[in-house]
C-alpha cells in the first residue's frame, strides 16, 4: 500500500506531472527546430537568389546562351558565323532545335527592313497544304544567307521571287518556297529538309549551302552542337543548367581550370561541317530526291576573288561537284566566279552575298532547268511510268 500512495509523498514528483513536461519540452524542441529550419531555408534560399542575381547581372562575362541551355564550355567557344548571328542579327532569334532560327513574322511587317519575312520564320510564301493547286509546280529552295537574300531588303528582288515571277510568265502555275536561313549550314538544313520535304513534297528541290560550312569553330562542329542540344533539353537536371549560376560557374571552371591544365591541347580547330558531314547532308538530299522522284539542282556558291576564304570555297565546290555530278544538276554560276572579270560586280562588299545583279542572275540561270522540271511534271501526269528522275551527269 506504501507504493500505491508513493506518488502522493511530499517531495516525490508526480508521474503525471512529469509526463506532462517531457511531452512539453519534446514541443517546444520541434517548434525550436521547425524554426531553426525555417529561417536556414530563408538564409540558404537568399544566398542562391543573390548570388543567381549577381551572375545575371554578370552575364555579358560569360556567353549566355540561357534560351539554348548549352553548356558553358561549348557556348564560351561557339563559331563566330553563330555568335553574330545570335548576338547581333536582330532577325534570328536562339531555337533549342537549330540553335537559332529567323523569328515569326505573323503580321508580314517588314523586320530590320526585310520584307517578306512569313509567320513560319520563312521568307516569301507560307506552305499551306490545304492551299496547294495539283497544277501547282512546286519548287523548295534550301540554303544559307545567300538563299535567302542577305542584304537585299525588298523580298521581289530576291532570285526566288524573280524565279518565280518568271517561271509563271512561262510555263504556268508555279510556287517557290524557299526554308533558307542566314548563317544556316548544311547540318542545320538537314534539320529543316527533315522537317519539311515529306510534308512539301516539291517538284524540284534547289540546295545552297557552303560559305557557313566551310567557316572555322574553335571547338565543336555544328552536327555536335546539334546533338548536344538534344541531349542537354532532355537531360532531368535541364533546370539547373539553364541557371545563370550554373553557366557562370561551369564557364569558369572551363576557363580558369580545365582548359589551363589541359594547355588548350584538346581543342581542335576545325570547320562547321567537316567534309564527311557536308557529303553525309548532301546525300541526304539527292537521295530523298530520287525516292521522291523530285528533280534537284545543286548550286555551287559562287566567288568573287574579293571573297575571304577563296580557297576553302573552290575546295568544297570540287568536292560537292565530283561526289554528286551523277546524281543531280549541279550548277556552277561561271559569271559570277572569281575568274571571271566582272564577278565582283554580281556581290555586295563582302565579295560572297550576291546582290540585286547577282540575284537577277541566279534567276535566269535556274529559269530555263525549272523549265524542264516543269515539262516533266506535266509529262509525268499523263504517264507516270514513262517518266524517271531528272536527268544526271549534269553540271552546268
Amino acid at each position: 500500500m506504501a507504493l500505491k500512495y508513493r506518488d502522493y509523498i511530499p517531495g516525490v514528483p508526480n508521474r503525471d506531472k512529469v509526463t506532462s513536461g517531457v511531452q512539453e519540452n519534446r514541443r517546444q524542441m520541434n517548434f525550436s527546430l521547425k524554426k531553426r529550419m525555417f529561417f536556414a531555408a530563408i538564409v540558404v534560399g537568399l544566398f542562391f537568389g543573390g548570388l543567381e542575381l549577381t551572375c545575371f547581372f554578370a552575364r555579358p562575362l560569360y556567353i549566355n546562351f540561357r534560351k539554348l541551355g548549352l553548356p558553358a564550355y561549348a557556348a564560351s567557344n561557339i563559331p563566330s558565323t553563330i555568335k553574330y548571328t545570335l548576338r547581333e542579327n536582330e532577325l534570328s532569334h536562339p531555337d533549342a532545335g537549330l540553335l537559332f532560327h529567323v523569328q515569326q513574322n505573323p503580321s508580314g511587317e517588314p523586320i530590320q527592313g526585310y520584307t517578306g519575312i512569313n509567320a513560319l520564320g520563312f521568307r516569301g510564301n507560307v506552305y499551306d497544304p490545304n492551299l496547294h493547286s495539283d497544277d501547282e509546280t512546286k519548287v523548295m529552295i534550301l540554303g544559307d544567307s545567300c538563299a535567302f537574300g542577305w542584304g537585299i531588303l525588298d523580298y521581289r528582288l530576291t532570285f526566288q521571287s524573280i524565279l518565280e515571277e518568271r517561271l509563271g510568265e512561262q510555263s504556268g502555275e508555279f510556287k517557290v518556297y524557299n526554308f533558307s536561313q542566314p548563317g544556316y549550314s548544311s547540318s542545320q538544313g538537314k534539320v529543316v529538309f527533315d522537317r519539311w520535304f515529306s510534308l512539301v513534297n516539291p517538284d524540284l528541290l534547289i540546295i545552297y549551302f557552303g560559305w557557313n560550312d566551310i567557316w572555322e569553330t574553335p571547338l565543336l562542329t555544328d552536327n555536335q552542337y546539334l546533338n548536344l542540344l538534344q541531349f542537354t533539353h532532355g537531360a532531368p537536371l535541364k533546370w539547373i543548367q539553364k541557371t545563370h549560376t550554373y553557366l557562370a560557374f561551369e564557364s569558369l571552371y572551363q576557363t580558369y581550370i580545365k582548359q589551363p591544365a589541359s594547355q588548350h591541347s584538346k581543342i581542335n580547330k576545325n570547320v562547321r561541317v567537316p567534309m564527311e558531314d557536308a557529303i553525309a547532308n548532301f546525300k541526304t538530299f539527292v537521295t530523298a530526291a530520287s525516292e521522291h522522284n523530285t528533280g534537284i539542282i545543286l548550286i555551287l556558291p559562287p566567288v568573287s576573288n574579293r571573297a575571304p576564304r577563296l580557297s576553302g570555297i573552290l575546295r568544297y565546290n570540287n568536292k560537292i561537284r565530283d561526289e554528286f555530278y551523277k546524281d543531280a544538276m549541279v550548277l556552277n554560276l561561271k559569271d559570277m566566279d572569281y575568274d571571271s572579270p566582272n564577278s565582283y560586280g554580281f556581290f555586295f562588299p563582302d565579295g560572297f552575298h550576291p546582290n540585286n545583279e547577282g540575284a537577277k542572275y541566279i534567276a535566269s540561270q535556274l529559269t530555263p532547268l525549272c523549265q524542264r522540271i516543269a515539262m516533266m511534271h506535266e509529262e509525268k501526269k499523263h504517264n507516270p511510268l514513262s517518266i524517271s528522275m531528272l536527268e544526271s551527269g549534269n553540271d552546268f
